[in-house]
């Protein structure tokens, strides 16, 4: 498998993180779908699963700069994604019972 630099050191894909692996794709989504055109808006579903806090903040801001281009559909649970994506459409869905 191919590799990557990171901070300046090769890093072998099979040795990524979890959070890693998780940004990884969804910058590899991105930019496949603008290169195969214009995707007019992207549905992620649940996109800081499993990523510590300092990741999360990295992955909020990712995401605030593609919905200034693109409309972007996030289901999620995370209270950061709410915090962190202040001022966007909010839907919430309560289970009766």
């Amino acid at each position: 498998l191919p590799s990557l630099k990171i901070s300046g050191a090769e890093r072998s894909l099979m040795l990524l993180s979890g959070s890693e692996k998780i940004i990884l794709y969804l910058c590899f989504k991105v930019a496949l779908s603008k290169a195969l055109g214009n995707p007019g808006f992207f549905v992620f579903d649940d996109p800081t699963l499993h990523l510590d806090l300092e990741r999360k903040d990295l992955m909020v801001e990712f995401i605030r700069q593609l919905a200034e281009e693109y409309q972007v559909i996030i289901t999620s649970n995370d209270p950061d994604i709410r915090e962190g994506l202040a001022g966007a459409h909010l839907i919430e869905t309560k289970r009766e019972g």
